[in-house]
């Protein structure tokens, strides 16, 4: 098959959404698609997960080794499909989408600090951009496009902020999607009419979930595990289309003419003007120097070494009235993880994350889970923003790292 080219930019995947999974697919599904329809042609790739950036270094990988292994030319495009709503101090979960893409690296970089700080002070059910945000962002450097009809229901005058986003970013795109439904039907014409008053590009997206419909009944049983309906989605098609199809169904919509329907599926490729993301896999795992050719006691005591440097630097913003609280659960993970001879792991990881902090302006998140909150010393070492001590949640670091559990996974049986 050799269909004329689009990209189908707006799609998701298995891990589109870490909170309730609602697409059977993985990347590869949609590489074969690409590799299919458009044989040796370039293609581009869009990562576009529900509110998170996803694990992107990976499929960045996966990427690279797919396009050796098959002789395909599929371009990497970051982004993501975000949540967002008007300010994001406010408890407002209206949670709009919104897609946003990376033009070039500096975009690439732009959208994940704005997710970084939408994780820690925007969180609220999901982490949430907001106006501010968003236009915080380099307008050149960004692609913006409404997305679904998410985008619109939620705010009286979403059309002035349409019109502010519009005029901030020279690449921002009105979304127009096929699904043969009343609703979409009408937000097409609403959306028709304000790109022709206001000069906004409209661009065909298609949301999809499954590559055919075959797949939907394993989507439906995903749904359902979850307790999840989306009535919204009644009458949808969340397929990937051949170009012709997608045609077709613009045109039984009768909103969008020939002409409008050919502008907004060329406007998909506005993508291959993009510049090429190189992710810099030089970015190793630190030798930490301190740590070669010494003794584990050695290594106990540099470990004890950062935990009494950062005590000290963070004692005075505790609750004072737990001090001995304090001190004795230091004591008693200092006695745990060196019993387990675990020392080098906390070392490691509190380089690593002072690193990212101090060098790269990394944030941490104000919430945690699990071994990550589960003992104070992780506050110390900068791992967490969580005080175990301090914390409203009872918690129970025994569930985790204790020397019994350690030994015992590492006796042989008798």
């Amino acid at each position: 098959m050799n269909e004329p080219m689009w990209v189908n930019y707006h799609k998701h995947t298995s891990l589109s959404n870490v909170y309730t999974k609602d697409s059977p697919l993985t990347h590869f599904d949609y590489w074969d698609v690409l590799k299919q329809r458009y044989e040796d042609k370039p293609c581009i790739y869009t990562t576009v997960e529900h509110g998170w950036a996803g694990n992107y270094f990976h499929t960045y990988n996966l990427l690279e080794k797919y396009n050796k292994q098959n002789d395909t030319h599929i371009q990497f495009s970051f982004g993501y499909e975000a949540y967002w709503v008007k300010d994001r101090h406010t408890n407002d979960n209206s949670n709009c989408h919104m897609i946003l893409l990376a033009r070039n690296d500096n975009g690439r970089k732009a959208l994940n600090k704005i997710l970084s700080i939408a994780n820690k002070d925007g969180y609220y059910y999901r982490p949430r951009l907001d106006l501010e945000l968003i236009m915080s962002l380099p307008p050149d450097d960004i692609m913006l496009t409404s997305a679904c009809i998410v985008y619109w229901n939620k705010y009286s005058d979403i059309d002035d902020i349409t019109l502010q986003l519009a005029e901030k970013f020279p690449y921002f795109y009105l979304e127009v999607q096929p699904h043969n439904t009343a609703k979409q039907k009408e937000l097409n014409q609403h959306i028709l009419d304000l790109s022709t008053q206001h000069s906004i590009p409209i661009i065909a997206g298609c949301d999809s979930h499954i590559i055919d419909n075959s797949q939907m009944i394993e989507r439906d049983d995903l749904l359902e595990s979850s307790g999840i309906n989306y009535e919204d989605e009644a009458g949808c098609n969340l397929d990937f289309p051949t170009y012709d199809i997608l045609v077709n169904r613009f045109k039984e919509q009768e909103i969008l003419s020939d002409n409008h329907i050919k502008q907004a599926i060329d406007n998909t490729n506005v993508l291959f003007d993009f510049e090429p993301i190189v992710l810099d896999r030089s970015l190793k795992v630190p030798i930490i120097k301190p740590l070669q050719n010494k003794t584990q006691e050695e290594r106990n005591q540099i470990f004890e070494n950062i935990l009494k440097k950062e005590w000290n630097h963070q004692k005075w913003d505790i609750n004072q009235s737990k001090y001995d609280e304090y001190i004795k659960e230091i004591k008693d993970a200092i006695g745990e993880i060196e019993g387990c001879n675990m020392a080098d792991y906390f070392i490691l990881s509190y380089y690593i994350m002072k690193n990212g902090q101090e060098k790269y302006g990394g944030i941490l998140t104000p919430t945690g889970r699990g071994s990550a909150v589960g003992m104070y010393i992780n506050k110390l070492l900068c791992l967490t923003k969580v005080d175990k001590i301090n914390s409203p949640v009872l918690m129970y670091p025994e569930r985790f790292l204790t020397k019994e559990r350690v030994l015992e996974s590492h006796t042989p049986p008798d």
